[in-house]
Formats: C-alpha cells, structure tokens, sequence
C-alpha cells in the first residue's frame, strides 16, 4: 500500500523501527471469479499475457506465469482467486485451482483456490500509476491472507519430517509474513479504519474468520506467543500493543 505524506495511519511510517520495503520476484494478484468465468475477460487477458512475453510455468496449471528479465532473473505471476460460495455453474474447482467452466483449454488463467482472500471485493484501496489503476484489496482481506501463510509457514518451520535447511527456508518465511501482519495493521487509515465493522461483519460467519481469530489468539497472545517475540525489535513497543489491540478488537 502506498500513503502519501499527511494521511493518518495506525501507526506512522517515520515511527516504525524498519522501514525497509519488503521486495519479491512474485507478483500476486487476486482475481475476482467473474472475471475467470468470462470467455471475453480470459481471451482479453491472454492477449495482455502474450504481448508482454508471459509465459505459462506448467501447462496444465495456468495460475503462475513467468518473464524472463535476462538470463539471470525472472518475474513470476502469481493469479489467485476466492473460494467459489454457494452453488456456480460458470467456475469450478479442481485440484485447488479455480477454472472457467466450461473450459477454455489452453486459453486465459486459473486461479489457485486462496480461501483467505475472502472479501477481496469489498471496498479496495486504489490509485493511479503511469495512467494505470492499481486496486489493493482491503486490510482485513490482506490481513487473513497473510496470518494464514505466517501460521502454514510456521508449522512447516516445525515439521521434524523436513529437512534442516526447508525448516528454516519454512520458518524465514513465517517471521517475513508476521511482519507482513503488522505492517497491514500499521498502514490502516482512518478511512479504512471506518468501514473494518462492516468488512468484519461479511466475513464473520465463515470458517476462514474462525481459522484467523484461532491464529491471532495463539501466535500473538500470551506470554510465550511467537510473534511479539519475533516483533520486538520491529515496533516501539507503545505501537506493537495498538497493532496487537487492534487486531484483538476484530476477533474479540
């Protein structure tokens, strides 16, 4: 997310103890299924794909692609899509991958089924760069796909059946996607702020609420709880009790 100078945040950039952007090769992107289960968005899309020289990374998956920048370096695609709610006839599921039904074959996207991406429709944050419209999903969104990934990476990190160097591959992962929380929470402004009841309220009766009140509780509440370990150093600790509070205040 991207906050001009002077807009209130939860938490003030200037006060955060890291400040350091954090930068990946993936880039995601949440896919609404109306636009998978449309036949003209898809070959719209395929076109777009093809012009700048994306390529499918498995064939038979059609949710990552890739561009090789030179020989050394390559940007990945990542299309990610909610779960299908309630019976639809134009999208289906198989083997996590949400596709266009009937198929397309080899035309357009799939998305990989991300459950907790729900709600990524409602009330976006947008803005404009070289003439183009970047729309971020909104905070709570953002937040449960994120305590999500921290709370798989963590448990991987844990998994005596993996390999010293994939535990802690698994676990680097876990503290990036924690910080990845708290920097969520840390950009909220007062805007946003203002509309998480009703976000809150769309997604309340859903497992995936359920599975993130879960995860808040056990990795950041406590005295033995992970993430305000790992968090220390990152926060004033007057801010990571408001990013902590806050939090609470939605799974309460």
């Amino acid at each position: 997310m991207i906050v001009e100078p002077g807009i209130p945040t939860l938490v003030a950039v200037y006060q955060w103890n890291d400040q350091t952007p954090r930068v990946t090769k993936d880039l995601d992107f949440v896919v609404e299924l109306n636009l998978i289960a449309s036949p003209d968005a898809q070959h719209r899309l395929d076109r777009v794909l093809a012009k700048h020289d994306f390529k499918v990374v498995t064939e038979n998956a059609r949710w990552q692609f890739e561009k090789l920048v030179d020989a050394q370096h390559r940007v990945v695609v990542d299309f990610h899509a909610p779960s299908p709610v309630g019976k639809r006839n134009d999208v289906r599921v198989q083997s996590r991958r949400v596709k266009p039904n009937p198929s397309l074959r080899q035309t357009g996207i799939h998305g990989r089924q991300n459950a907790e991406s729900i709600g990524c429709e409602l009330h976006p944050f947008s803005f404009a760069f070289n003439g183009v419209k970047i729309v971020i999903p909104n905070p709570v969104t953002l937040a449960f796909m994120k305590l999500m990934a921290m709370r798989d990476r963590r448990l991987a990190s844990q998994n005596a059946a993996r390999s010293a160097t994939e535990r802690e591959l698994e676990g680097s992962q876990a503290r990036k996607h924690a910080h990845d929380v708290c920097r969520v929470m840390a950009m909220i402004t007062r805007e946003e702020n203002e509309l998480v009841p009703r976000l809150l309220k769309a997604v309340r009766p859903t497992p995936v609420f359920a599975d993130a009140a879960d995860t808040f509780r056990n990795f950041f509440l406590g005295d033995e709880a992970w993430v305000p370990q790992i968090e220390a150093d990152m926060w004033r600790a007057e801010d990571f009790r408001l990013i902590q509070d806050t939090l609470a205040t939605w799974f309460r």
